[in-house]
This record gives C-alpha cells, structure tokens and sequence, in this order.
C-alpha cells in the first residue's frame, strides 16, 4: 500500500506541476464533477480543446464505433453516478490509504495535490509556506 500511495501521490504531483506549468494546455477535470454536471463539463471540455459543441455529444454512448479499452461497457452507457462509490466494499482492504495519500500531499478527497491550510493558531508538519512539492520531496526522502 505505501508504494501505491507513492505512486498516487507522484502522480497528483506532477499533474499539479504541468496544471501550473502550461496551465493553457493543462485541464483538470473531476469524475464527480462529470457526472454531476455532464452537459455543462463536457460544453467546457470541448471549448478548452478548440472543438465546436455538437448536441450528439450527449449520446456519445450510441456510436456504433469500436471501443479500445477497458471502460468499453461503460463508453456503452449513459453517464452515471453509479461508480462515484466504488471503492467502500474495500475498505477493510484500503485500510488506512487516505491517511496515507494526505500525509504525502494528496487530498484524499478530490485526489488533488495539496494538504489544506491548517489555522495560523494550530500549525502542524503539513504546512508548507512557498513549496508544497519540497516538503513532499522532502517527506519522500527524509532529506529535509
């Protein structure tokens, strides 16, 4: 689990450097919030690529076109909150993973990198003041 933690922090962590990096070529978009809102996602989706909306885009899952991957059956299927809880039956599994992810950076939550602010009066070894990636680099090495 520690090495799937690692592997899911670096990842939050990278997507954070190329979302600051080229922030004009970098789009974050959250599951949730696909399914919650999937018109209004997909509209904003499109628009960031250059590509002009099409109503049929709402009915992706009715193209007759062959399907490479492994999510085939859901490309086959409306968007749907169904999955939004996948992972509960495991969490006897998981275990303590979320601790684990947010004590390197992550947010167990949304998957994204950063542990929030605690309170000025209640500083703790989360807080990082310029660079959240040292004080994860760091934490990962034990080099500071």
């Amino acid at each position: 689990m520690d090495d799937i933690a690692h592997y899911y922090a670096e990842h939050a962590r990278l997507c954070a450097h190329w979302e600051a990096a080229l922030p004009k070529s970098f789009t974050l978009l959250q599951y949730e919030d696909l399914v919650g809102d999937f018109e209004a996602r997909l509209r904003f989706v499109l628009a960031r690529c250059g590509i002009s909306w099409d109503r049929k885009c709402l009915e992706f899952y009715k193209s007759d076109r062959s399907v490479m991957t492994f999510s085939a059956v859901q490309v086959r299927k409306p968007p749907s909150a169904d999955h939004l809880d996948s992972t509960s039956p495991y969490a006897g599994e998981l275990g303590d993973f979320d601790k684990r992810i947010a004590g390197l950076g992550v947010d167990p939550v949304t998957g994204a990198w950063g542990v929030a602010e605690q309170p000025d009066d209640e500083p703790g070894p989360e807080t990082r003041d310029v660079s959240r990636k040292a004080g994860f680099w760091s934490r990962l090495t034990g080099s500071g």
